[in-house]
């Protein structure tokens, strides 16, 4: 299990997960390859405000503790 720097749990390991890492990891890779938002959002079937809050940080920014 992953956890950050206080110990909490991260990423698809926390509790209210609703997309894997996997999922995540995809929406970057989308966009750096040039796919708006909105294409993002349609091709993985998530809403575009969850894309936005992968893509600024808004969503699973933390890091994983090491130790």
């Amino acid at each position: 299990m992953r956890t950050n720097e206080r110990g909490y749990r991260i990423g698809e390991d926390h509790q209210r997960a609703r997309y894997t890492d996997h999922e995540v990891e995809l929406v970057h890779a989308l966009r750096d390859m040039g796919m708006s938002m909105r294409e993002i959002s349609d091709k993985l079937e998530m809403p575009v405000t969850t894309v936005w809050s992968f893509l600024s940080g808004r969503c699973r920014c933390q890091t994983m503790k090491v130790a």
